[in-house]
C-alpha cells in the first residue's frame, strides 16, 4: 500500500499533480504496478476510514487460494498467446501448475526445461498472472520445477 498524504495542501490542479505523482511512483518503483496507491488527507476522517478499510482488506486478502484448474487454464491460455522460444531446438512444454503456498502466494509450474526458462519470460508470466487474477499489493512468486518422464 503506497500512501500519499497531505493532499489537502494541493489547492490548484490537484488531479493533474496527483496523476504526475502516480506516474513518477510507477517510474521509480518498477513493482508499483501491483501496489495500491491511496491519496489521503489525514485531516479528513473519511480518508482515514478508507485507509483503515484498505489495510483491513489487504490483511485478510493474504490467504487467497486459487484453484488448480483456474491456474492451469491461465497457463494454457498464456502460453498459447505467447509461447516460450525454443531451447536447444526443442519446444518448451509447460505441463501443469499449482498453488503451493499462501504467504507469499507461490505458484509452481512444471516444465521440461525448468532451469532454462528465460528471465524475461518469467517476468511476463508473473505480470500476466497479476493481471489475470486481479492481484494488487500481493507478493506472488512463480517457481519452476522439472517434470519427469513418466515412462522412464
Amino acid at each position: 500500500l503506497f500512501i500519499i498524504n497531505k493532499i489537502d495542501l494541493i489547492k490548484k490542479k490537484q488531479k493533474s499533480i496527483l496523476s504526475e505523482l502516480t506516474k513518477d511512483i510507477h517510474a521509480e518503483f518498477s513493482q508499483s504496478n501491483n501496489i495500491h496507491i491511496l491519496e489521503i488527507s489525514s485531516l479528513n476522517k473519511k480518508d482515514i476510514n478508507i485507509l483503515k478499510n484498505s489495510i483491513h482488506k489487504l490483511t485478510f486478502d493474504v490467504k487467497k487460494n486459487i484453484s488448480t484448474s483456474k491456474i492451469n487454464q491461465w497457463l494454457k491460455n498464456t502460453i498459447e498467446q505467447n509461447p516460450h522460444s525454443r531451447i536447444k531446438g526443442k519446444v518448451v512444454k509447460f505441463k501443469y501448475a499449482t498453488q503451493v503456498s499462501n504467504n507469499p502466494l507461490t505458484i509452481k509450474i512444471f516444465s521440461n526445461y525448468s532451469s532454462e526458462i528465460k528471465t524475461h519470460y518469467k517476468r511476463f508470466l508473473l505480470n500476466n498472472f497479476y493481471k489475470q487474477f486481479n492481484l494488487k499489493s500481493k507478493n506472488v512468486k512463480i517457481v519452476f520445477s522439472k517434470s519427469g518422464n513418466p515412462f522412464s
